[in-house]
């Protein structure tokens, strides 16, 4: 099972969106649960023997960290030839710190945190630098 969907990103960007970033309308879905399933696989890269996550009721910020990361790639993909914009870069770079902290026991995926407080704290954090 994944840690995300297609609704969660749908939800997150909107099918416009969708529909640009695979160049299909409606939206290619093989592309759309490819992006997903990598992201996955950098999740679970990120946490093997770390953290168990559970796959039956993804925790909220690992569902948000997949669907951030499909959306990367996505991107990533469509932009191949150009620079990716600056609010993908920090998406990125939120995500994989968001996976660093987990994987470092900084950040419990258990907890019903509120994602935006943690994920603002982070840009904030970056932005500083």
């Amino acid at each position: 099972m994944s840690y995300s969907d297609i609704t969660d990103i749908s939800e997150l960007i909107g099918e416009s969106e969708l529909i640009r970033l695979t160049g299909s309308d409606p939206p290619d879905e093989s592309k759309i649960l490819a992006a997903i399933g990598f992201a996955d696989s950098l999740i679970n890269a990120y946490t093997y023997g770390r953290v168990t996550i559970p796959t039956v009721e993804v925790p909220p910020l690992i569902n948000k960290i997949s669907a951030d990361l499909a959306i990367v790639l996505l991107s990533e993909n469509y932009y191949r030839f150009n620079e990716l914009p600056n609010t993908l870069l920090r998406l990125k770079i939120q995500s994989f710190k968001l996976l660093e902290d987990i994987a470092m026991g900084k950040i419990s995926i258990g907890d019903r945190q509120n994602i935006f407080k943690i994920t603002n704290m982070i840009t904030e954090k970056n932005h500083d630098k």
